[in-house]
């Protein structure tokens, strides 16, 4: 247990996507950026051991015609939705096969098929320049719209607490 607690700290705080690339099945052929080159992206880790989580890609995150969201076209609604990924739950870190682990048990997500459901991800931890990143590798395959199987890489960078007060 003490090993989990000090696992689950590694993780803890705010995150900013640097990346997110698809990989061919397990290969190290990158395929994809589906987020673009500039992916907009948070991931927080609470002491709590809740967790929540928005990524899309910034182009459809621009401004819509419509006043509010509410009274969108289904066009509008369809274009930001399908880039966007966003869920939130109880987290758990652990360890296996000497990598680091990371599952949630999902409470509410855009994807309603991820209700309920445990989402896993190998985690990579490393520091360059005092800036700590940290590496999430879905251990479920993503299916592509053309039914390809593929591998995602996501890297995030800590966002200094400093930062968040400042930016407020």
């Amino acid at each position: 247990m003490a090993s989990t607690l000090k696992n689950a700290a590694r993780v803890e705080g705010a995150w900013e996507l640097v990346s997110f690339i698809l990989y061919a099945g397990e290969s190290l052929t990158p395929i994809a950026t589906p987020l673009g080159e500039k992916p907009l992206g948070r991931i927080m880790f609470l002491p709590s051991g809740y967790m929540s989580c928005t990524l899309t890609n910034p182009d459809a995150a621009k401004p819509i015609q419509a006043p509010q969201w509410a009274v969108a076209s289904d066009d509008e609604i369809v274009s930001i939705s399908r880039a966007m990924t966003t869920y939130c739950g109880h987290f758990r870190t652990f360890e296996e096969n000497g990598d680091l682990m990371l599952a949630t048990k999902v409470d509410i997500a855009l994807d309603p098929n991820w209700i309920g459901s445990v989402q896993t991800r190998k985690v990579i931890l490393h520091e360059a320049q005092g800036t700590r990143f940290m590496t999430l590798k879905p251990v479920q395959a993503l299916l592509l719209p053309n039914g390809m199987k593929a591998t995602g890489v996501l890297l995030w960078k800590q966002i200094e607490d400093k930062k968040l007060v400042a930016s407020l």
